[in-house]
């Protein structure tokens, strides 16, 4: 298991540690407030970004091929819930509750999670056709 650095990390991983700390925050505000809906779901969009940052700098990181496509599907989780957490964080934020009941989100995060799961799972090549490792210019 190798590891290489390459200056395109640096500016992802001050986004991740910044994203880590926005989560840690939101949370902590999250726990002394009144369970604020528009608090939760900026929490999650922190979350699902540090998911995002993280997958992509370890995946520049990492010289090993079979490492480096599974931090590429990593990275696709906190890539493919993040439109629909911004969705919901703009109708509780204009105070549209009925976007905030469970079939309605269930319905927004559908297509997201069917993606997650193929992109996890990629059933026959489909998502990732093949990798290969270029180790030359």
């Amino acid at each position: 298991m190798g590891w290489q650095f390459t200056a395109f990390v640096l500016p992802i991983l001050f986004a991740t540690v910044l994203g880590v700390g926005l989560t840690g925050y939101a949370a902590a505000v999250f726990r002394r407030r009144s369970r604020d809906p528009i608090v939760a779901i900026f929490s999650f969009i922190a979350a699902a970004s540090v998911v995002w940052t993280a997958g992509s700098a370890l995946k520049l990181l990492q010289t090993n091929p079979a490492l480096k496509l599974a931090f590429y599907r990593l990275l696709h989780v906190g890539v493919a819930i993040l439109p629909p957490l911004f969705v919901l964080f703009v109708a509780a934020y204009t105070d549209r509750d009925r976007w905030l009941r469970a079939d309605a989100v269930a319905g927004l995060f559908a297509l997201p999670v069917v993606f997650v799961l193929m992109v996890l799972v990629d059933p026959a090549g489909v998502v990732v056709a093949d990798t290969e490792a270029v180790t030359d210019g």
